[in-house]
């Protein structure tokens, strides 16, 4: 599925960035060249294809990167909810690194149990959610990449949608604290959270939506489009080094891979 929208009529000459969501049949990019403006949106089944196709210098994906592996949780997923209130339940926790080798979902909790097991407190090792699970094939993908990838640790950051659609609002209506009000799951919801896409994209997004084989597509849902272009305005404002950063200090994983969710 490939569908183009272009701001202006010049080809692709400046730097890329890409917002990337996962789904269904893979993963969902959009990317812009921000020289020209121009605005590309493709399903890819693997994620190294993203890097293959546009050489991005930034990657913002709803995924997690950086793994704990010992008994304390991620800080940015912490800080995460705290700074959504109410809508911080659509962050789910990141499983620990030992539970990517799981069978199973009961083998995934019983892995992340113990290695977040408290050696003074092993009954308080912590399971991973459905959600989570359901994920970790992707987890692994993004994961390997960036510890096998050059360069990769310095093009790919984590971002989280509904903290981007937060801070959309932000600057597009009105200064408030916490997450958007209304469930993206819901068609008020939604049509809130496209309008501000709209507000920062302009018809690009319209374009792309409308797109024939978006439209009819059975890999990507509505919302993987909305929330891959929410992650591309992320990307925009990393590569701008105007975007908000939530980890603890010096938070990196055992492979060196910083812990942080960017919006």
């Amino acid at each position: 599925m490939v569908s183009r929208a272009r701001s202006k009529p010049d080809s692709s000459s400046g730097p890329i960035v890409v917002g990337v969501d996962g789904c269904k049949g893979g993963w969902f990019a959009v990317s812009r060249d921000l020289s020209s403006g121009r605005i590309q949106a493709k399903l890819f089944p693997r994620f190294e294809g993203i890097m293959n196709e546009w050489m991005p210098v930034i990657i913002a994906v709803d995924i997690p990167v950086g793994l704990s592996s010992d008994e304390k949780p991620r800080g940015c997923d912490k800080q995460a909810r705290a700074t959504l209130g109410a809508r911080g339940v659509s962050v789910f926790s990141a499983p620990n690194r030992q539970a990517l080798t799981a069978s199973d979902y009961a083998d995934a909790c019983a892995r992340n149990r113990a290695a977040t097991a408290n050696a003074q407190a092993p009954e308080n090792g912590r399971a991973i959610s459905q959600q989570a699970f359901h994920l970790i094939k992707k987890i692994k993908e993004v994961d390997a990449f960036v510890r096998d990838v050059a360069h990769a640790r310095i093009r790919i950051f984590e971002v989280h949608p509904e903290l981007s659609f937060m801070a959309l609002r932000n600057q597009y209506q009105a200064q408030e604290a916490g997450g958007l009000a209304l469930s993206k799951h819901a068609p008020p919801g939604r049509a809130v959270r496209l309008a501000l896409l709209q507000q920062a994209f302009g018809g690009d997004v319209d374009h792309v939506l409308d797109d024939r084989t978006v439209r009819t597509s059975r890999q990507a849902s509505r919302d993987d489009l909305l929330d891959a272009f929410a992650a591309l305005w992320s990307a925009q404002r990393i590569h701008d080094q105007s975007a908000i950063a939530l980890r603890d200090t010096l938070a990196r994983d055992e492979h060196g891979i910083e812990m942080a969710i960017h919006y």
